[in-house]
């Protein structure tokens, strides 16, 4: 299936959801996803307080290609381009009964980042939230999927959720086609690496000629949006307004353009906060995908006017990592202090192939280190999300790690006098150890995802004498 017919089987799917019963509220088959590439995953249904994953099946991927099958559905092969089919057009009056409102459609997930280039089968919970303007539940609201990477069901259905009006939670999964290969910007971390490089980015999702997935180095110019994959959910819903007179519905004049004006939903592939079409981005040359609502054969901008039946949509972004291609000291990083007992520092290079921080998923992940022999302690630096880490001189994420002397340090031992004698003894305090060498060592642990369960895939490194130095 391409991806036309992809885009097609979400526009029937759009359409017919006034028409879903409740029992599409039950969980969906996906035992067994198998991708182009030929790695097989156990995909199971997403969980949560807010709803079950829906029964239409099959998965949607970076194309928009889709299987409407109750069982096991196959991800696209990451081919790119615009939707030729789609609904039909938005309406200008408020009369059309309760719908989700922009305002109340949420998308979120308990992660943003997967090490999805490092392993296939990975999964995170997302979760959409929707609610009518009064922030109540609307029923048999079905939502679409489609995404940039990896796998997500095609469809799902919003159940009762006492906080949000209504909610449902789906899986994501690290599966092909991966995320598109974009061009670098000026100013961002990039670096031409050829497929010769022992550290070359290796395409899981390569087939050969006779179709078999052959997974093979590739030379390209990486760069952190290379990792970066966006994922969209969309209903059919109204734009919100300025409920000015509070009568619980839209009157001409309360129109909120400026936020809620939207143009038909796609996939920012390049990561520019704008819609590419063909020939725009030379890395998408067929543009970037998108759902022709209007079917009229291209992308449809805001119309500049408050519609009551149209594709709402939130979009996030997803970042794939690699395991760690960049986990060094940076040479000339380490201070040491010039005082007896004071700490010493070093900033601590660590990234990805494309220049993103490794995926960290948990809050227990960190960076920890010794010095083998007891003879310096640190204090762990947490890893999760990377918000801890800070770009270096090389455009790279890097962690600032403090090294501390033994505990038994005395702060407050006596020097030896310039001769070499000793000073009296005083309060119990003796002498002064000489200056002592320490050689540290760095361990890390990661979670590769955050499934919602309390697990995840977790991995262990070490990373022996990546800088030594002397406590005076």
């Amino acid at each position: 299936m391409d991806w036309r017919r992809g885009f097609s089987v979400l526009a029937m799917l759009v359409l017919q959801a006034g028409c879903l019963t409740s029992s599409s509220e039950t969980s969906g088959s996906s035992s067994g996803t198998t991708s182009s590439s030929g790695v097989t995953t156990n995909a199971t249904s997403g969980s949560g307080s807010g709803g079950t994953q829906g029964s239409t099946g099959g998965v949607s991927s970076m194309s928009g290609t889709a299987s409407t099958s109750s069982g096991p559905g196959t991800a696209g092969s990451g081919t790119t381009g615009t939707g030729s089919t789609g609904g039909t057009t938005g309406a200008s009056s408020g009369t059309s009964g309760p719908a989700v409102d922009f305002r109340n459609l949420d998308l979120t997930c308990d992660a943003f980042s997967i090490g999805g280039f490092q392993q296939f089968g990975l999964q995170l919970t997302c979760t959409v939230y929707g609610a009518d303007a009064n922030g109540d539940f609307v029923p048999v609201t079905s939502v679409q999927f489609f995404s940039e990477a990896g796998i997500v069901p095609v469809s799902a259905v919003l159940s009762p959720d006492p906080l949000h009006g209504g909610a449902v939670t789906v899986s994501f999964l690290s599966q092909c086609p991966l995320p598109v290969d974009v061009s670098p910007n000026a100013g961002e971390y990039q670096l031409y690496v050829p497929s010769t490089d022992p550290n070359a980015f290796i395409d899981a999702c390569h087939q050969d000629s006779n179709g078999i997935a052959s997974p093979t180095p590739v030379s390209r110019t990486v760069n952190p949006r290379d990792g970066q994959a966006a994922l969209v959910a969309f209903t059919i819903g109204e734009e919100c307004y300025n409920d000015v007179n509070r009568n619980g519905h839209f009157d001409p004049g309360e129109e909120d353009l400026a936020s809620c004006d939207l143009g038909e939903p796609f996939l920012d592939e390049n990561g520019n906060g704008m819609y590419d079409g063909p020939g725009v981005d030379p890395a998408i040359p067929g543009g970037e995908p998108f759902f022709d609502y209007d079917q009229n054969g291209a992308w449809t901008p805001p119309n500049g006017k408050w519609d009551a039946q149209i594709p709402i949509w939130r979009s996030t972004v997803i970042t794939w990592t690699t395991a760690s291609v960049f986990h060094q000291a940076i040479p000339g990083s380490l201070t040491v202090p010039s005082t007896h007992c004071g700490a010493a520092s070093f900033q601590f290079e660590y990234a990805d192939r494309n220049g993103n921080v490794p995926t960290a998923d948990s809050a227990a992940d960190s960076l920890s280190i010794d010095c083998g022999d007891g003879g310096c302690l640190g204090s762990a630096v947490s890893l999760q999300g990377g918000f801890n880490l800070q770009l270096d001189s090389n455009g790279l994420p890097a962690a600032t790690v403090n090294v501390y002397p033994s505990p038994s340090c005395d702060p407050n031992c006596l020097e030896p006098f310039p001769d070499g004698g000793s000073p009296p003894l005083d309060g119990g305090h003796g002498l002064c150890p000489p200056p002592v060498d320490f050689t540290v060592n760095v361990h890390i642990d990661r979670t590769l995802d955050s499934p919602g369960d309390g697990g995840g895939t977790v991995v262990h490194e070490d990373y022996p004498a990546v800088i030594s130095g002397t406590f005076p």
